[in-house]
């Protein structure tokens, strides 16, 4: 019920208790102070000249059942004494509630019955009070109470398989069916069988790939797996697309394109700049014509130079002209042979750097490929012009070529062809590269080309023995005798 409260203008107190006045009382003084489940008061305060639910407005409100409340009596008159609890609510304090603050909260129901039902079951005939309690329920099993249909039914297979079954849940449903022939291509097939080989197929396609009458055709790339070879079996690529990545296939017409591109680049090849690059005619001549220059110097040296030498360069001082070995013709670039310098680490070839005269040094440096250490052992010149070096050939040897450090270590040349190389000795004559015999005429001759000892033309004087001794006799060679003493035996065999 609802408790409503009145407050007169002349402070008197009117109390309604819903549409039973009679079995509640209102005292005229204090608060009327319900609690309804936590720690949340309804507190109402009565104010003049106004009528309000004791109740906040969307608050719960307790319910009283019929009965529930017990009066008493005091010297003012009657009060609620007693709110006895329904079922799933708890009243505290229940007596001598005139001066208490009441409170009214749900009972606790953690200590009520459940169930965990299995699969198949479920719950029916829920008791439900007032409050939303479940107060009962019970446990039922779907296989208890249903076995089978209550009404037989057909489950049938329509089109190209087909079959019959009658189902009513008291067992299992099982259809046959017969075999079914179908044709793939020319090749007749039967549900259930196997076959390698399925003919007379015109086209059969597998996402974007469809292989048609002798044609493959796929809009993205096609790939062989690892390890995979496609034979051709002597047919042809045709329609090929000009290659872009390295392992592209590459077409006829992009061969012969790039081809004809290499022929004419080899027909202009730039000067090479690297060890790898090509060499055209040009650098092949230039390089055998350095060569040439560099073996061949105009002349040699016969004394040390004079002048000043600083890191392979000989500077000599100005002059109008320049001898060496009677060469003054001189020319820039032009090669000398330097192998007489007091200081032979100072030996080595040259080529004219800077040409003197009147107040002009003559300049003198290494040749291009004489200066370095690894170059100089075994390097060569021929000489073409001079007095005493004319038409001769010499080389550089060292100590030790692997060690040898230029600048520091002796070069000495060696002369190995021209004239001068070889002198005549005792007995022999040398006239440019042909050796003779001195002979006397006397005693040896020269015969066809031949050396032999002339005829009467050793003396005995000239033997170490001039006589011999026969038995007791000695016989001086060229001599003759008539008697022959002391032999032990003649032999005769003719007289």
């Amino acid at each position: 019920m609802a408790i409503d409260v009145t407050v007169d203008g002349g402070g008197g107190v009117v109390a309604s208790v819903g549409n039973d006045s009679a079995n509640a009382t209102i005292k005229t003084t204090g608060n009327i102070q319900v609690q309804v489940g936590g720690s949340q008061n309804i507190r109402s305060v009565p104010k003049q000249a106004t009528t309000r639910p004791l109740v906040s407005q969307g608050e719960k409100k307790p319910i009283i059942v019929p009965d529930s409340v017990v009066l008493g009596v005091d010297t003012i008159g009657e009060y609620i004494r007693r709110i006895d609890a329904g079922p799933g609510i708890i009243v505290f304090p229940e007596d001598d509630i005139e001066s208490a603050n009441v409170v009214i909260s749900h009972a606790n129901t953690s200590n009520a019955s459940s169930t965990t039902n299995l699969a198949g079951n479920f719950i029916s005939n829920i008791d439900i009070d007032q409050f939303g309690h479940i107060t009962g329920f019970e446990n039922n099993n779907t296989i208890a109470f249903a076995t089978q249909l209550e009404t037989a039914r057909d489950i049938e297979l329509q089109g190209v398989i087909s079959g019959v079954a009658t189902f009513d849940g008291s067992s299992n449903a099982v259809i046959t069916t017969s075999s079914v022939d179908f044709t793939l291509g020319s090749t007749s097939l039967t549900l259930g069988e196997t076959t390698p080989d399925i003919l007379g197929l015109t086209s059969i396609s597998v996402g974007d790939f469809t292989l048609s009458s002798s044609t493959l055709v796929s809009d993205n790339t096609i790939i062989i797996q690892s390890g995979g070879n496609v034979n051709l079996s002597n047919a042809k690529l045709e329609n090929v697309l000009d290659p872009i990545d390295d392992q592209d296939a590459a077409t006829k017409i992009y061969v012969d394109t790039e081809l004809t591109a290499l022929e004419i680049d080899l027909l202009d090849v730039p000067t090479p700049v690297d060890p790898t690059d090509g060499a055209n005619k040009q650098y092949v001549d230039d390089t055998a014509q350095e060569i040439v220059l560099r073996t061949k110097a105009l002349a040699a040296s016969t004394s040390d130079l004079g002048g000043t030498y600083l890191s392979g360069t000989i500077t000599l001082p100005s002059a109008a002209s320049l001898t060496i070995d009677d060469v003054t013709a001189w020319s820039l670039n032009d090669v000398l042979l330097v192998k007489d310098q007091t200081n032979p680490a100072e030996n080595g070839i040259y080529s004219l750097s800077q040409v003197g005269g009147l107040g002009v040094e003559w300049i003198f440096e290494r040749q291009k490929y004489n200066n370095e250490s690894k170059e100089i052992p075994g390097s060569f010149a021929f000489v073409v012009d001079g007095t005493s070096n004319r038409e001769t050939s010499w080389f550089a040897t060292v100590l030790d070529a692997e060690t040898f450090v230029l600048d520091s270590d002796t070069i000495t040349f060696k002369q190995f062809s021209g004239e001068g190389l070889f002198t005549g000795g005792s007995g022999l004559d040398l006239s440019g590269t042909d050796f003779s015999v001195n002979v006397d005429d006397v005693t040896i001759e020269i015969v066809n080309d031949a050396l032999q000892v002339k005829d009467a033309g050793i003396s005995n004087d000239k033997l170490q023995n001039e006589s011999i001794i026969i038995g007791s006799t000695s016989v001086i060679l060229g001599n003759s005798t008539t008697e022959i003493r002391d032999v032990d035996l003649i032999t005769i065999h003719e007289i």
